[in-house]
């Protein structure tokens, strides 16, 4: 079973344009509790997803 980071990543790759959307979901909620830090974890699994590159934005 894959783990949820390694699953989320794996949706970056095969569609690159979820990470637009994944990362302003995640900017929008920052002023909520746990916001920055699920924000980080956004940006770190679309940096990590070799592929997406945020052309789309």
């Amino acid at each position: 079973m894959k783990s949820h980071d390694a699953a989320v990543i794996t949706m970056l790759r095969e569609d690159p344009d979820m990470g637009v959307d994944y990362l302003r979901t995640a900017f929008d909620e920052l002023d909520e509790e746990g916001g920055e830090s699920a924000f980080f974890m956004a940006l770190r699994h679309v940096v990590e997803a070799p592929g997406w590159n945020g052309n789309s934005c």
